[in-house]
């Protein structure tokens, strides 16, 4: 328990270092969207945020938190102010993510043993994701650490049949639903350990009654217009789904056109380190040995989840939607049969030396992650750097779709500088090229405010050809422009850095973006 303490006491330091580090730029959307269904609440006079993009939990949980420190504290900006509320919500986040560390011990000692405990938590604790979303207050921490509560209830329902912890399972698994509909992908595990157990169909009846009327009674708890507005929950719901499959397409997913299951699995290492390799390879060693088998009631809650993680990391690969953040619930099923793996290895003394590598590597990988969060963000340096160097009153082109820097800051809006927006998802077309022509004309700067838009442009290939044109003869000095900052903050250790730009935008974009100033230096020579 030392070590599990030690290791939760790093993950703390990791997870609550530099939680405002955007200093109040609200740069993740779905966080600002969250921020701002939750100043909408009143309890219990109005409930409802206005959209059923997520579910009602993590809005009512930010509100009454917010509503706690404020009158602890006496200062009511944690309540009424967008910034005081994010800092609230991202202290929530940072919670729960260093909670999952000992619950993710206990997860691992249950199914399997102290051993194989002991290395997951030391998994979660380093991997890159979970210290990324603990900076942000999205739903992501609240879903992983649900999922493990459940996990841990599954085990010790299987091993006890004891009905409380049916009870436990279902108001988690209430509470998962109450905060995403990604928790509906959950339900299947709790289902499973019900209806497998041994015993009659009659038997398994009042777990199961049990488990829905608990797991019914939370969700409504925690998300009561998802019931209450049930037509407009459902519409929103198979919109969202159409969305995810990528039957609706936004110009925010337009990065994800004519990418394969292999985009999905490149980003995934970027997020995981080594657990992203060896959780898989930790499957394919369970089903491979025959002892499991045999003692396939013992180890029938390994079963389960090994075959759950195959099922969602398929669904995850192939689905349109490829943001990072959505495979959070894979990080701790992936730690854990990491963390088997490496236990069978240590038996050896070549094993010994190839488990105390991986850990060396996940380690290194998460401490170079942590860096970005002990450097300043890369949109307030660029804001000083404009403020000084851009002459007021400046015209300066920028991004439509990539707004990082905050020009609303005093120091920048003093020097009033004229913003002309381009977006560039836009379709070919004769006017598209005019408005970027007459913006050509027109500006002394041109801002890229991260690499999304340019990156998204060269993927999507066809029909950019113009665009992307665009991109290549800025960098050139075709255009007339001559790039005379650049600031960046990539995961670092020591002279070790990792250039993790070319990774899926909202890896980067939010915490740690490149963002590139040009200048006008002469007359453009393209066509």
């Amino acid at each position: 328990m030392i070590f599990v303490g030690l290791l939760t006491l790093i993950g703390a330091t990791l997870r609550f270092t530099n939680l405002n580090w955007d200093l109040g730029g609200m740069l993740h959307p779905d966080e600002a969207f969250i921020v701002k269904g939750a100043q909408t609440i009143r309890f219990f006079s109005h409930m409802f945020p206005g959209f059923h993009d997520y579910n009602g939990f993590s809005i009512y949980l930010l509100r009454a938190t917010a509503a706690l420190v404020a009158t602890l504290t006496g200062h009511t900006a944690w309540l009424t102010t967008p910034e005081g509320m994010t800092l609230v919500g991202r202290f929530i986040s940072a919670s729960l993510a260093t909670f999952s560390i000992p619950l993710v011990y206990a997860v691992g000692s249950i199914f399997v043993g102290p051993t194989v405990g002991l290395i997951a938590a030391f998994g979660i604790t380093f991997t890159p994701l979970l210290i990324q979303l603990a900076h942000f207050y999205t739903t992501d921490t609240i879903l992983v650490f649900l999922l493990l509560l459940e996990l841990h209830m599954i085990a010790l329902y299987w091993y006890t049949r004891r009905l409380r912890f049916i009870a436990c399972m279902a108001g988690a698994a209430g509470l998962a639903l109450a905060t995403k509909n990604t928790a509906y992908f959950f339900l299947p595990l709790p289902l499973m350990a019900i209806m497998l157990s041994k015993g009659s169909a009659q038997k398994k009846l009042t777990p199961l009654l049990i488990f829905a009327g608990f797991g019914i009674g939370m969700f409504f708890v925690g998300s009561p217009y998802s019931f209450l507005d049930i037509g407009n929950y459902i519409s929103r719901s198979r919109e969202i789904a159409e969305i995810v499959n990528g039957t609706i397409l936004y110009e925010w997913s337009a990065q994800f056109q004519h990418t394969t299951p292999l985009f999905w699995f490149e980003n995934l290492i970027a997020a995981l380190g080594p657990l992203a390799i060896i959780g898989p390879i930790g499957i394919a060693t369970i089903f491979s040995h025959r002892s499991f088998w045999h003692r396939s009631n013992r180890n029938f809650p390994l079963i389960l989840v090994s075959f759950w993680t195959i099922g969602f990391s398929i669904f995850l690969a192939f689905t349109y939607l490829k943001f990072i953040r959505y495979d959070a619930p894979l990080v701790p099923v992936y730690a854990l049969l990491t963390a088997i793996l490496l236990a069978s290895l240590w038996k050896s003394f070549p094993g010994k030396i190839l488990v105390a590598a991986v850990l060396l590597v996940h380690t290194i990988w998460g401490i170079m992650f942590f860096h970005v969060y002990l450097t300043p963000h890369t949109s307030v340096v660029a804001s000083d750097w404009i403020a000084s160097h851009v002459p007021p009153h400046a015209t300066i082109l920028l991004e439509s779709w990539n707004g990082i820097i905050n020009f609303d800051r005093p120091a920048l809006q003093v020097n009033n500088y004229a913003l002309i927006p381009i977006n560039f998802y836009l379709s070919e077309s004769p006017d598209k090229s005019t408005v970027i022509a007459d913006a050509l004309a027109k500006s002394n700067y041109i801002i890229i405010e991260s690499p999304k838009v340019r990156n998204t442009i060269r993927r999507m290939g066809a029909g950019f050809q113009k665009t992307d044109e665009f991109y290549r003869d800025l960098d050139s000095g075709k255009l007339g422009f001559t790039k005379v900052a650049t600031f960046t903050s990539y995961p670092q250790l020591g002279p070790l850095t990792i250039n993790d730009e070319q990774a899926e935008e909202t890896w980067t974009v939010f915490d740690h973006p490149v963002v590139s100033i040009y200048q006008k230096t002469s007359r453009s020579t393209g066509n």
